[in-house]
């Protein structure tokens, strides 16, 4: 029997216990953090585009705050304190963060997989979360699989060429 799999699109996060569960997401330039709590086993997974959101007045602004970083992971992190976990507590994970030969040549702040994984690198250093596991970075997309039942993170390299 095969188990429920969850899937993230962009912009899409996923939280609470849920034993039997996969988590799935494809990522490129985007970036997954995992976030673990083996003893409850509360399971904290988002699916961000961008560390920041565009100032009010930027027209491609996307609407969710699944879509941001500095959204999404306080968010996250508030919900493991709704579940009497604490951030120190959690076991996290980086993923994703890739980019195109093209975009490696760009100025920083044009060079979206790098700024997302340093704004995910960051944010966990800050609210005190060990990084346990991290795959960035390159020109290849990834496909994530989390499994819900003991927090495992299964990494696939899609080598589209």
């Amino acid at each position: 029997m095969s188990k429920p799999r969850i899937f993230l699109a962009p912009g899409e996060y996923w939280f609470g216990v849920a034993q039997q569960d996969e988590i799935v997401t494809v990522l490129g330039s985007c970036v997954a953090v995992v976030l673990w709590h083996p003893a409850s086993c509360f399971l904290a997974l988002s699916h961000y585009l961008l560390p920041v959101r565009p100032a009010p007045h930027h027209d491609t602004m996307l609407s969710g705050m699944g879509y941001y970083g500095e959204q999404i992971l306080p968010f996250l992190i508030k919900q493991a304190a709704l579940n009497g976990i604490t951030a120190a507590t959690l076991k996290g994970a980086i993923i994703g963060g890739a980019e195109s030969i093209a975009t490696q040549a760009l100025a920083s702040p044009y060079r979206v997989g790098v700024n997302n994984v340093n704004f995910a690198q960051q944010f966990l250093f800050d609210v005190g979360i060990k990084i346990q596991q991290q795959d960035v970075g390159g020109i290849f997309a990834r496909k994530l699989i989390v499994k819900a039942a003991d927090g495992c993170v299964q990494i696939s390299v899609l080598d589209c060429g």
